[in-house]
């Protein structure tokens, strides 16, 4: 679960994007934020599915429209427009996962794909306006060894100073002046201490008529190990500036470390004194240094209040002015910091929690205090209408619509249907997931209601064994998981197998193809195989059948112990 914050619409009041990743592809959910007057928790607006998407998704950004882009770590990229209510796949690149990143454009027109092919790194626009639909430029290769691109900062061609590299895996932002911001976290072999040397830098890249230009930024030697996430610096377009954890030594802190923030002015690279926000007395050695600055796990910047809120792991937060003062004390909260604005509004995993925004008032660094929290059930005091129950039920499934499930004919056909789907397999996954729903006009029923039907049809047993069949003779199954624990087709092949042991064959076939390693539903008592168990105990089938079958040695140690 994955909350972002929404559109901003003083009209519809606040807004938050949650992300289920229950059934493979990642479901978007618009909520809107209850008033306590309403009784809390949040009201569904509008859900979608981000099909060809894999894994955990990032928000990469608004464009100037007030549409936000989405996206996962193989490059596949969406646009959802709020406000229209619809869901565009922009493109998918299909890379390995690390090898694509993506940032919307400071004036938000456009979004900037960094991405590597062959070694070499590429940089594409993929326009957000809708009057240009589709438009992709074409890929600017970027090269940082180019003589005449180069200025600003470090400079590579001198021996002396580290050597820069492109790579997917720094974190990019929008920059001033529809710039790119790449935070980078290297190392080198220093060939005079026989180690490794760390560094880190901010990369600009701005594109010009001419071609890219590059400036390099120095900044403060990094601990060891550290990799942070691309939530925890912030970069401000707007005021061209950036907020990067820095650490206090030791010995400047009388044992301990204490956590610092320093602006970084990004068009000429000036960094300011630290801000110290927190202090660490207990930690000194290098690995707990790095523990530290990893602990911090978002930075808001707020340019319009001249504010930046800093959230910690631990549930800790604070505020700090952009003159290096601080605004509030050291306070606790359940969870992660999503957003301050109307009030605080924290991710508690599967619950949200909001609490009012305490005055900004100057403090002192040792300072703490506690926050009156509301906490809820994300989904707290919903009340979804039929219309908006049907589209959830089918967010991650492939639908199969039939003009009436209670008629046998019409069952038959849905069967016939997805006979035919899973001659591609493929084309059924979402992500690792798949799982279907059978529906008609007046109702959807699961795959357990609808092959605990089907198979009292003895005209549709040879189809369901097809179906098996085609599931199992696809190149791919062990990787595909099905609903609720189960395997893929995991009803099918019991409803079928409890039918009469002839189709035993069919189901040592299925239990083949699957990942022994995610098919509970097969094993333990009670589980599939007890039912066929129970079934055919009696059939001379049977002892040929439970021998050959993959879990037969998991089973007899059951027996045995």
């Amino acid at each position: 679960m994955d909350f972002f914050p929404g559109p901003l619409d003083p009209a519809a009041g606040e807004m938050l994007i949650a992300v289920e990743y229950d059934r493979g592809a990642p479901f978007i959910h618009l909520l809107r934020i209850r008033t306590e007057a309403e009784g809390g928790g949040s009201e569904l607006l509008w859900c979608c599915e981000l099909v060809h998407c894999c894994g955990l998704i990032r928000q990469l950004g608004w464009s100037n429209a007030g549409s936000c882009v989405f996206g996962d770590a193989f490059g596949c990229f969406y646009l959802l427009d709020f406000r229209g209510r619809q869901c565009r796949l922009l493109k998918h690149y299909k890379r390995d996962s690390g090898d694509v990143q993506g940032t919307v454009r400071r004036d938000g027109g456009a979004l900037m794909v960094l991405f590597e092919r062959h070694d070499d790194f590429f940089l594409q626009e993929l326009s957000l306006q809708p009057d240009a639909e589709g438009f992709a430029s074409p890929a600017i290769e970027l090269d940082l060894y180019d003589d005449d691109c180069f200025g600003g900062g470090f400079d590579y061609r001198d021996e002396n100073e580290p050597c820069f590299e492109l790579s997917c895996r720094q974190r990019l932002y929008p920059g001033p002046g529809n710039s790119l911001i790449l935070h980078c976290v290297d190392k080198e072999y220093d060939s005079e201490s026989g180690s490794r040397v760390h560094f880190q830098y901010l990369l600009r890249i701005d594109l010009a008529e001419r071609g890219p230009r590059y400036r390099v930024y120095p900044l403060a030697t990094p601990p060891q190990d550290w990799h942070p996430e691309r939530e925890a610096i912030a970069i401000c377009a707007e005021l061209g500036l950036a907020a990067l954890p820095i650490l206090m030594p030791a010995e400047a802190t009388e044992g301990g470390v204490a956590l610092g923030i320093e602006w970084v002015d990004l068009d000429s690279g000036n960094r300011s004194v630290p801000v110290w926000v927190r202090r660490y007395p207990h930690f000194g050695d290098e690995k707990s240094a790095t523990g530290v600055l990893q602990s911090l796990s978002i930075s808001l910047l707020y340019p319009d209040e001249q504010l930046l809120w800093l959230g910690w792991e631990d549930g800790s937060l604070r505020c700090v002015g952009l003159d290096g003062s601080l605004k509030s004390p050291l306070l606790q909260a359940p969870g992660q910091l999503l957003r301050a604005g109307p009030s605080l509004l924290f991710d508690c995993r599967y619950s949200l929690a909001r609490s009012a925004v305490p005055e900004a008032v100057d403090t002192q660094l040792e300072q703490s205090a506690g926050l009156k929290m509301q906490v809820h059930d994300w989904r707290h005091n919903w009340q979804p209408s039929p219309q908006q129950q049907w589209l959830l039920n089918r967010l991650g499934r492939n639908c199969i619509r039939v003009d009436d499930l209670d008629d046998p004919s019409e069952r038959l056909a849905a069967l016939m249907q997805l006979q035919q789907l899973t001659l591609d397999c493929a084309a059924l996954r979402r992500d690792r997931t798949i799982a279907l729903l059978f529906e008609d006009g007046r109702q959807q029923w699961n795959e357990a209601r609808f092959f605990e039907q089907a198979a009292r049809q003895v005209e549709a047993h040879p189809v369901m064994a097809r179906v098996l069949d085609n599931f199992s003779e696809y190149a791919n199954s062990e990787g595909c998981m099905g609903e609720d624990y189960k395997p893929p087709l995991a009803d099918c092949a019991l409803q079928l197998g409890l039918q009469d042991a002839f189709f035993l064959p069919v189901i040592r076939r299925y239990l083949f193809a699957l990942d022994n390693d995610h098919d509970g539903f097969f094993v333990g008592e009670g589980d599939g195989l007890y039912q066929l168990q129970c079934r055919h105990e009696q059939d001379a089938r049977w002892q040929e059948f439970f021998e050959s079958q993959p879990y037969y040695e998991c089973y007899e140690e059951d027996w045995e112990e």
